[in-house]
């Protein structure tokens, strides 16, 4: 699991999506499109995160798939802007 507030986010209106979905991605982007989909939310999606537990795809595999996945349309990064006040809030700390 990623920390609070990171990892995998639903769209939330978007309709659950069907493995023919991806269907004009390569075959290893597809297998891991279709195995993000299937991730629970709040899991971690970096590249190391997914080739920990993908059986076939090391970490390069899956950072260039990520790439390619976002580039089809089917994965959105958000970047937030996180201050090191807020980090050390959200750590208890002064």
């Amino acid at each position: 699991m990623a920390r609070t507030g990171y990892g995998k986010r639903s769209a939330g209106d978007e309709a659950p999506h069907a493995d023919a979905d991806f269907a004009h991605l390569s075959p290893r982007d597809r297998d891991l499109a279709v195995f993000i989909d299937h991730l629970h939310e709040g899991h971690a999606m970096g590249y190391k995160a997914l080739a920990a537990e993908h059986p076939r795809y090391g970490q390069q595999a899956c950072r260039t798939s990520l790439r390619w996945i976002t580039l089809a349309g089917h994965l959105r990064w958000i970047k937030e802007h996180i201050t090191v006040e807020a980090l050390r809030r959200a750590a208890g700390l002064r």
